[in-house]
């Protein structure tokens, strides 16, 4: 089962979670729905890359 936010809130509280805002997309008029997702999925296994290599 994946890790969610309210999982972590529901045993920690939500004082305990920090939400950081990592990188900005540039969304652009012509842009559709999916390509938006497709930019954002990109852009989450990046940094799933990058943040699972600062932890190893």
């Amino acid at each position: 089962m994946p890790w969610t936010i309210a999982d972590e809130a529901k045993k920690h509280g939500m004082d305990t979670i920090v939400l950081e805002e990592l990188e900005l997309v540039d969304i652009k008029d012509e842009m559709t729905n999916q390509d938006i997702k497709e930019e954002l999925d990109v852009l989450l296994e990046l940094w799933q890359e990058k943040l699972a290599f600062e932890s190893e």
